[in-house]
């Protein structure tokens, strides 16, 4: 339903957020708690990819779900838990969101949701930045190679991807085989024209660039694309998630 260029019933989008017990901690609450304001009832599904169910009470006070309809899932990769959270999507859009990712701009989620319907696209995503200023260089010469590879297959990070719930089934999920990028396998699926960059940011700990490095990461960006067309390359984790 939209009025006066506003979203003003969200309940056409389901949250399916991935992250470990560790993840949500750090992002200090502030998913949730940046954008209550703009959001009346949001169904989460929260894919605890590392962690017990027995952790549930934690997870729910860092999150405070006072807006929400909260679900813990037991997942595991993103990939298979991001899938076992659309088994419980009934709206026509989704948005998987890393559980490290947070908003400071509170009409971001209307917005993008305005945008996807709008447009009639297929995937949208925003820009990213790091909540310290760490690396922000890394994620503005990403924002050029966004551009650039639109000339040939969207490349939408995972950490927010905000798609269509048919197209998600037409396309059959994110590929549980894949152990690394399953955010980019998705992705290079969508025509390029039906993807397209909310101009917004979100914001994240820049934890993997500390705990990989940059050469790792920058080596990992670049041999998804050159091997885009090579499953076997995204069935080895490279050592990510240890």
């Amino acid at each position: 339903m939209i009025a006066s260029g506003k979203v003003t019933d969200l309940k056409c989008l389901t949250f399916v957020r991935w992250g470990t017990l560790k993840s949500v901690s750090d992002s200090k609450a502030k998913p949730i708690v940046k954008i209550k304001t703009c959001v009346w009832d949001v169904f989460s599904r929260i894919n605890d990819g590392m962690t017990k169910l027995s952790l549930l009470n934690r997870l729910e006070y860092n999150l405070i779900t006072d807006n929400f309809n909260l679900n813990l899932i037991e997942g595991g990769l993103p990939a298979t838990a991001r899938n076992n959270g659309f088994k419980l999507v009934s709206t026509p859009y989704v948005l998987f969101m890393d559980a490290d990712i947070f908003l400071l701009d509170s009409e971001l989620l209307n917005n993008a949701v305005l945008k996807i319907q709008n447009e009639n696209l297929d995937l949208v995503s925003v820009r990213f930045r790091t909540d310290n200023g760490d690396y922000n260089y890394v994620y503005k010469v990403f924002d050029v190679l966004q551009k650039l590879s639109r000339l040939i297959s969207p490349f939408c990070l995972g950490g927010f991807m905000l798609t269509k719930t048919s197209k998600f089934k037409e396309i059959g999920g994110f590929d549980e085989e894949v152990k690394v990028a399953e955010d980019y396998v998705y992705s290079k699926q969508i025509k390029k024209n039906m993807f397209k960059i909310h101009n917004a940011f979100v914001y994240t700990p820049p934890r993997r660039f500390h705990n990989k490095g940059l050469w790792y990461m920058t080596k990992l960006m670049i041999g998804s694309v050159l091997n885009k067309n090579n499953k076997e390359y995204f069935k080895d984790s490279k050592s990510y998630w240890s």
